[in-house]
C-alpha cells in the first residue's frame, strides 16, 4: 500500500516521483522488478504537476510538449498519448520599443510585418530555410549569443532570432545556452510543433502514476531521502523517518548535484569551458569573459531585444505571458516563469592558447 515501507525488499527505489521518476518506475516494473517510489512532496509530479487556482489552471513547469522530440515518444511507448492541441499563432505579435508588430510566423506574415525592414526580412528568410538543414554538432560547444553574430550583423534579425529560441528553449540565458541546443530546439519547433496539453502536464502524471500502480509499483510520499548507503546489491536509502533496504537505487530528484549529496560520489557535477559572445577566451559559465594572457574582456551586449506575445484578451488581472503559451482548448492564461537551462558543452579548445585554468583565465 502506499505510504506503508515495503515488505520485502523491493528491487529498486527511485528517488523522485516526477516525471522522470515515473517513466523509470513504469520502465522497470514492465521488466518485472519490484519498484518503490520516494518523494519529498505530498503526491507525484514535481515540477510536471498542474494548480488549479481561482478556476484557472497553471503548470507549474513545462508548457509545451514538443510532438517531434523525445519524450512524447517515450510517452507513446509507455502506452500513454496525451491528449491536446498545437497553439494557434494567428494574431501572435511581437512587441519592439513598445509597439506592436505582426509576429513573422511564415512566409505570409514574414512579407507582411513591419516589425523587420526589406534586409532583415531577407535575412531572417535565408536564416530560417537554411535551418532545417543546419548541422547543430559543430555549435554544441558556442553560445547563442556567439553563434548569431556570427549569422547576422543586423540586430533586427538577432532580435527575432532570439526571441524564437527564447520561446523555443525557455531560456534566456543567451551567454550561457549552447547554439547546438537552441539550434536543435528550434527545429522542433519550427517543424513538427508542441501540443498545448487539455488539463495541463497533470494529465501525464496521473497517466504515468496510474499505470505504475497497476503493475505494482509502490509510493511513498511525505518521505525525504537524505542519504544513500552501502554497495549494490545491499544498498539502504536513508530517509527522514525510516531506513529502506534494496538492490539498486535511482535518483530522479534534483540533479547532479543533489546525486552526489546522497551517494557521496563526486566529479558527478561539473560544467566545461564555454566562449561567450565577443569574447576569444573559453571560459567558465559562473565566471563570464576575462581579460587575461591573449584573451581580452568583451563589451556588454545590446539588450535591447523582442517580447514576443499573443494579443491580451484575459480580464482577470493576470499578467500575460511572454510567450504564446495560453492553452488553445481552455483559454485559461498562465504564469510567467523563468527556467534556467543547463547545456552540456562538449568542445574544450580555449582561445588562442592551449589551456584555461579553473578560474576561467586563459593561460598563454
Amino acid at each position: 500500500m502506499d505510504g506503508v515501507m515495503p515488505d520485502p525488499m523491493p528491487d529498486t527505489v527511485v528517488v523522485g516521483a516526477g516525471l522522470a521518476g515515473l517513466v523509470a518506475a513504469n520502465r522497470l516494473a514492465d521488466d518485472g522488478l519490484t519498484v518503490v517510489v520516494l518523494d519529498t512532496r505530498g503526491r507525484a509530479g514535481g515540477r510536471a504537476r498542474t494548480s488549479l487556482l481561482g478556476g484557472h489552471l497553471f503548470n507549474q513547469g513545462p508548457h509545451a510538449l514538443y510532438t517531434g522530440g523525445a519524450a512524447i515518444a517515450g510517452l507513446q511507448a509507455l502506452g500513454i498519448h496525451p491528449d491536446g492541441e498545437p497553439p494557434a499563432l494567428d494574431g501572435a505579435c511581437a512587441l519592439d520599443a513598445e509597439r506592436i508588430h505582426l509576429l513573422p510566423a511564415g512566409p505570409g506574415s514574414l512579407t507582411r510585418t513591419s516589425l523587420l525592414g526589406l534586409l532583415g526580412k531577407a535575412g531572417v528568410a535565408r536564416l530560417l530555410s537554411r535551418l532545417p538543414r543546419l548541422d547543430p554538432a559543430p555549435l554544441d560547444g558556442i553560445s547563442v549569443s556567439a553563434w548569431l553574430d556570427s549569422v547576422s550583423g543586423r540586430p533586427a534579425v538577432k532580435n527575432l532570432v532570439s526571441a524564437l529560441i527564447r520561446l523555443a528553449t525557455y531560456s534566456d540565458s543567451p551567454e550561457m545556452l549552447s547554439a547546438g541546443a537552441a539550434v536543435r530546439q528550434l527545429k522542433l519547433a519550427l517543424g513538427d510543433g508542441v501540443l498545448y496539453l487539455h488539463g495541463g502536464w497533470q494529465q501525464l502524471v496521473d497517466a504515468l502514476v496510474e499505470r505504475a500502480r497497476q503493475l505494482g509499483v509502490r509510493f511513498l510520499f511525505d518521505e525525504t531521502a537524505t542519504t544513500v548507503i552501502g554497495t549494490r546489491p545491499e544498498l539502504t536509502v536513508r530517509t527522514t523517518r525510516s531506513d529502506l533496504a534494496t538492490r539498486s537505487v535511482i535518483i530522479a530528484a534534483g540533479g547532479p548535484g543533489t546525486a552526489e549529496r546522497l551517494t557521496g560520489a563526486g566529479g558527478l557535477w561539473s560544467l566545461p569551458p564555454v566562449r561567450p559572445s565577443g569574447c576569444r577566451c573559453w571560459t567558465w559559465p559562473w565566471t563570464g569573459c576575462r581579460s587575461a594572457g591573449s584573451c581580452s574582456a568583451s563589451t556588454s551586449p545590446s539588450t535591447s531585444r523582442y517580447t514576443v506575445r499573443r494579443p491580451a484578451s484575459h480580464p482577470t488581472g493576470l499578467r500575460q505571458p511572454a510567450s504564446p503559451d495560453t492553452s488553445t482548448t481552455t483559454r485559461r492564461p498562465r504564469p510567467m516563469r523563468t527556467a534556467p537551462t543547463w547545456s552540456v558543452w562538449q568542445r574544450s579548445q580555449v582561445c588562442t592558447g592551449p589551456h584555461v585554468s579553473t578560474s576561467g583565465t586563459c593561460i598563454p
